[in-house]
Parts: C-alpha cells; structure tokens; sequence
C-alpha cells in the first residue's frame, strides 16, 4: 500500500495536521509535500525550510539548514549521486521523463516555471532542486540569506 499524495487526502487546507498553511501557501496552487516527495532524503529537507522560510519566524536560520541539506548531499560521492539521478530520472544534464518519477519531476517543473520566469526566490529554489542543480540552489539561498541578514536590526 502506498501514501496517499496531497491532493488525495481528505481535509480543509487549515488543517494543521493534513494541510499546514506554511506548506501549502505557494501560489502554484501545489502543496510542499507534491514537491518534496520527489526529491532524495536532502534535498527534500532543503525544499521544506526554503518553502517555509518565511513563515515560521525564523527564516535565516531555515535557510541556513536548507544549505546545509544542500552541503550534505554535494558532499555524496560521485557513485551515490549517480545513483540518486538515475533513480529520479535524470542524467547529468538532462531531464528525463522516462520514469513515473521523471514523469511526475516534469509535471512540477511546469507547475513552478511561471513563477521561476518571475525570479520567485522558492519556485526557482525547489526548481533547480528537483533538476539535482545544487550550486545554483546554493547560489540563490545564499543570496537570499545576505539580503536578509541586512535587513536584519544590527
């Protein structure tokens, strides 16, 4: 028996338990979860504190863990990353939709592209996560993480 997805369970969307506001608040009309599920054990903790870290109150430190997610798996060897991409569908600089999880890769991809057009820091973030585009992730976190620490009262 497999989980359900998102949209298969039942439920408000304030629903705390089921459909938490800070997961399901993307313009995209796509809760976290739908994203988060297609990506690698890292990468999936990554795409969490990006795509909520506006609103817990504490969004420097979430993108800090976010990077250090995004460390954990750059710091994989060459043979577990290889493995992770295949298992995904991806090659080193392609995608490619010939797996359920490919398939279903390409179906976010599209769902987040209007908004990665826009410069939206999460949708560009949690696209090039789930194209395994690390230093880029890791480039717009830390972009975002300089803005945000001056704005910060010293």
């Amino acid at each position: 028996m497999t989980a359900p997805t998102a949209s298969d369970v039942k439920g408000s969307h304030s629903d705390e338990v089921n459909h938490p506001k800070h997961y399901n608040s993307h313009p995209s009309g796509i809760e976290c979860v739908e994203y988060e599920e297609l990506l690698p054990g890292n990468l999936a903790h990554a795409c969490v504190y990006v795509w909520r870290h506006t609103d817990k109150g504490q969004p420097v430190k979430d993108l800090q863990k976010a990077l250090w997610f995004i460390d954990r798996e750059a710091a994989r060897t060459s043979s577990e990353r290889a493995s992770v991409l295949e298992l995904l569908g991806l090659d080193q600089t392609t995608l490619l939709p010939t797996t359920p999880c490919g398939v279903r890769i390409q179906d976010r991809l599209r769902s987040l592209l209007p908004f990665v057009k826009d410069k939206e820091f999460v949708a560009t973030v949690v696209y090039q996560l789930l194209r395994y585009e690390l230093a880029e992730a890791r480039t717009r976190i830390t972009h975002q993480l300089k803005l945000l620490t001056q704005e910060e009262p010293q």
